[in-house]
């Protein structure tokens, strides 16, 4: 007798799936109209948003910046934290959906919880969507929106030396591929990727891909379907599918979970492996017994509170924050999750540089924006101002034709820095995007 896929998963993270399954037979993937999954899937991910608004407590505010060259401006949400230090770290947030669904609301709920628990200024990045705009439109909206967080640090505060990019799913992808341009381009320097469960494999060749079938989130016939959609015909590049681009060097620290019943999970292990070849520093992690984003179904579930008390850690750590400590501090392990105040905390200097950050008192953004309050009207008196738009040709890349070595920088002891891109000169970019691959 032939066994469910749902038959090996967390029992906690099962339960809310099956009431979902139960109210959309397959999932909500499966909608076969992609009009109507769009509206059910917003529908859901609001559901799952409305529960924390309460609690919230860090202010938001949606722009819109420049995008790429001759395309509609990107939409953006600036969350800070109450008490923001001055420049604090900050963390670029690219959301999920396969590059098919989604907009700035489809995580909220993720990205408030990464400024509160971390203190720090979180930029979300939007950007258009497959199958109306196929490849590259997603990587190009968010470099675009990259390239302006990092002109704007000092009138956003934060330090630009302490950027880290984070996305999980479509999401993941896009997070890698950016720091990929960013790397070519000779763009933003970034200090961290955390890429969740990310999308990096057109194939769908691996032993996951072809297990995965009847989860009800993010199935086999589901990501084949995305993929049609976001490469539209296309030869994918390596800023499509990450795990095939010809080179990973360069690319700053990375930290990938994927849970053993997700479809991405050997695409995920292989991405891990190249990484580490090419001289990476990469923390894996695999869950038993979790599914594609499980911790947005059931966020309570214990499996759910431990993925997130490891990722909060691993950003701490990575971005160096200090949290000061309370005597109501309690161990984070025994209730799942991370719960050092983050409040006031405490900057080291940059081993990098070897000074503190400066404490700058914030300036008008340098950009030209739509800005808008939380409730969504516009704001008036704001002074609008151009800003450097990055030149980036929308329809496609130039092929790599060499390989460039990278020097490596020195940490302040003379160490190499490995895995953090080399800082270069404007005007001398590394050589071009990756070669495109063989068609799925």
């Amino acid at each position: 007798m032939k066994t469910s896929q749902l038959d090996s998963l967390d029992p906690e993270l099962r339960a809310p799936l099956e009431e979902l399954l139960g109210k959309y037979p397959g999932g909500v993937y499966a909608i076969e109209d992609l009009a109507e999954r769009r509206r059910i899937d917003a529908l859901h991910a609001a559901q799952m948003n409305e529960a924390g608004k309460a609690a919230q407590t860090c202010s938001t505010e949606d722009v819109q910046v420049p995008g790429p060259t001759g395309c509609a401006p990107v939409p953006l949400r600036i969350y800070r934290p109450r008490n923001l230090q001055p420049a604090s770290p900050a963390v670029f947030f690219i959301h999920g959906g396969g590059m098919c669904l989604g907009d700035l609301d489809y995580e909220h709920a993720t990205a408030v919880k990464i400024c509160e628990e971390l203190g720090v200024l979180v930029v979300s990045s939007g950007y258009r969507k497959a199958p109306e705009h196929p490849h590259p439109a997603q990587v190009d909206d968010c470099y675009a929106a990259l390239c302006w967080m990092s002109d704007n640090a000092t009138s956003l505060d934060f330090d630009p030396e302490s950027l880290a990019i984070f996305g999980g799913s479509a999401g993941g992808n896009l997070a890698l591929a950016t720091a990929l341009k960013a790397r070519d381009l000779a763009g933003p320097a970034l200090a961290y990727i955390m890429a969740l469960y990310p999308m990096v494999d057109h194939r769908h060749t691996t032993p996951s891909a072809h297990q995965i079938t009847d989860i009800g989130v993010w199935d086999r016939k589901t990501n084949i379907e995305a993929w049609k959609w976001f490469l539209a015909g296309q030869a994918p590049d390596g800023y499509a599918a990450p795990l095939h681009a010809e080179d990973l060097t360069g690319l700053p620290p990375t930290f990938i979970d994927v849970g053993t019943a997700d479809a991405f999970r050997d695409e995920n292990i292989a991405l891990a492996q190249r990484l580490l070849a090419a001289g990476i520093p990469t923390e894996l992690h695999i869950y038993p017994g979790v599914y594609h984003a499980a911790e947005h179904f059931a966020p309570d579930a214990e499996a759910a509170r431990h993925m997130w008390t490891v990722r909060i850690r691993a950003l701490r750590k990575a971005l160096r924050i200090q949290p000061a400590r309370t005597d109501t501090d309690t161990d984070s392990h025994a209730n799942g999750t991370a719960t050092d105040t983050t409040t006031n905390h405490h900057r080291p200097e940059n081993p990098r540089t070897g000074r503190a950050p400066s404490l700058a008192t914030p300036k008008s953004l340098n950009a030209m924006v739509d800005r808008r309050d939380q409730d969504g009207n516009a704001r008036s008196g704001d002074q609008l101002a151009p800003v450097r738009v990055p030149s980036v040709a929308p329809s496609r890349h130039r092929d790599r034709t060499s390989s460039a070595t990278l020097e490596e920088p020195m940490t302040s002891n003379g160490v190499p820095e490995r895995g953090r891109a080399p800082v270069r000169a404007p005007g001398s970019p590394r050589t071009s995007s990756p070669r495109p691959l063989p068609p799925p």
